[in-house]
């Protein structure tokens, strides 16, 4: 699986290879396969792909004839053409090596490579488009059988669990008021939860409800990941700071179960309660998911606004279209958990002691990562952080 040439071969990890799997099996199958909540296939429609873009190239453009191939554009020339069953092929091989257990860290894949410079190509990922993977333009008879141009995100379950939302300790941490402890025992806390490292923040919870602290929402320490949460909602802001700790307090990681503790406390005081909290939090994911950057400045908008690619565990691609808003929604609040990022790298979980007047605050920090859908059909049960 190594470049024979004397150059440096092209490498990625299973992620970035997943992606190029998916531009490939897209091109073998030539049509997209919506599923339901739980990543199962629905097989009353399949709208037919007619033209495919990398990402946010607009130069190089791969259209299909609708006799089985694909012809390859760059800056509007006409390059070559392939055909949909090499593309399965291909797709089948990068398959079978992402999922070989010979394939670990960063790896390089012949045969993928030289597939990919027959399609006038030298990118395993392409560049994206904000939420943006891949642009297609589908012929879905719901849309009046006019052909639609949307952007894809693609999310691959080949490797480890994707992320819906990775942590930045400059955009995604969140500050809150420590009070019921005096400055000395905050810097005892400290000092013992640095005896454990790797559990940092399971004894530093621990400490501070052993000795009767209370922990209240401050802010979100980025302005602009605090503005995009307002066009979200107005509360949400405080809604995603109290989710996040109380799945920090309680060690529970599933976003679906931390909403419904939230909800059973009621901080926000909701009139509609546990639904109305639901209702926030799929829109809150789903805002991460085809649009919203914490650091971006941002109105609203849909980049991908075409919806999901799933890669599932085997290969299969399934898509939720923002036609079956409904379905992606209650896949996002089902198959999603709150993740711990190092502590040391995105610079949370210490309490924060200020000199000059005495307060204590603590910054948390924000990850959310997909949990793999078990293949039994059974849902999960509760989920823990250690």
């Amino acid at each position: 699986m190594k470049e024979q040439s004397d150059s440096k071969p092209i490498t990625g990890n299973r992620g970035e290879w997943s992606e190029l799997y998916a531009f490939f099996r897209l091109m073998g199958d030539h049509r997209l396969f919506p599923c339901d909540a739980d990543l199962n296939e629905k097989h009353d429609y399949a709208p037919d792909i007619v033209e495919i873009h990398r990402g946010a190239d607009e130069k190089l453009v791969y259209r299909y004839t609708g006799d089985g191939r694909w012809e390859i554009y760059t800056s509007g020339e006409k390059k070559g053409t392939v055909s949909s069953v090499e593309s399965a092929s291909e797709a089948d091989r990068l398959l079978a090596c992402i999922q070989s257990g010979d394939c670990v860290g960063s790896f390089s894949v012949e045969g993928a490579l030289k597939f990919l410079e027959r399609l006038a190509d030298d990118k395993i990922k392409a560049k994206s488009g904000d939420k943006q993977d891949i642009v297609l333009k589908v012929q879905d008879l719901r849309a009046g059988g006019v052909p639609v141009k949307c952007g894809f995100s693609i999310k691959s379950y080949l490797g480890s669990a994707p992320t819906l939302q990775n942590a930045s300790a400059d955009c995604t941490n969140i500050l809150y008021t420590v009070r019921g402890i005096s400055v000395e025992k905050a810097r005892l806390i400290n000092d013992e939860c640095d005896k454990f490292p790797r559990k940092r923040i399971k004894k530093l919870m621990s400490l501070l409800k052993e000795h009767g602290a209370s922990i209240e929402f401050e802010k979100i320490c980025h302005r602009n990941f605090e503005s995009n949460l307002i066009v979200v909602a107005d509360s949400m802001p405080k809604l995603l700071g109290e989710l996040l700790l109380v799945h920090y307090l309680s060690g529970e990681s599933s976003v679906r179960e931390v909403t419904e503790m939230t909800a059973a406390r009621n901080p926000l005081q909701y009139p509609q309660g546990k639904s109305l909290y639901e209702r926030r939090v799929k829109k809150l994911l789903e805002a991460f998911a085809l649009g919203m950057t914490p650091a971006g400045d941002w109105r609203g908008e849909e980049n991908a606004n075409g919806g999901f690619i799933v890669v599932r565990w085997d290969g299969k691609l399934l898509t939720y279209h923002l036609f079956d808003r409904t379905e992606l929604d209650e896949y996002l609040y089902r198959y999603t958990k709150f993740d711990h990022p190092s502590s040391g790298k995105h610079r949370y979980g210490r309490l924060l002691v200020n000199e000059a007047d005495g307060s204590i605050s603590l910054k948390l920090a924000l990850q959310i990562r997909f949990i793999t859908p078990r293949k039994d059909g059974q849902p999960h049960s509760r989920t823990k952080t250690s």
